[in-house]
């Protein structure tokens, strides 16, 4: 599994902080190319804006949201409404 490899520091406080943590939801890929491709958006010493925890400034990360830009809820979605549906077809089914 590969994952890109982006290291970014932040100040809180007049303590550098040290992160790598792209995003909330952090995914492996097991092509290397995906992760280089993310990596690649990041250049060094650019400035990016880092979104931390106020009271664990330690626990921080670059993106916010989700993402799979909605895939596993709706996935999670869906099987939740086919466990229904397979559920009380059961229920039916086995009242006869």
């Amino acid at each position: 599994m590969s994952k890109p490899n982006v290291i970014y520091e932040d100040q809180v406080s007049r303590k550098i902080y040290q992160g790598h943590t792209l995003s909330l939801t952090e995914t492996s890929s097991s092509n290397e190319a995906t992760a280089r491709i993310t990596a690649a958006a990041y250049i060094v010493g650019q400035q990016v804006t880092v979104y931390y925890d106020p009271r664990k400034p330690e626990s921080a990360t670059l993106a916010i949201g989700d993402p799979t830009h909605g895939i596993f809820p709706t996935v999670f979605f869906a099987i939740g409404v086919l466990a229904t549906i397979g559920r009380a077809i059961w229920l039916a089914m086995s009242r006869r």
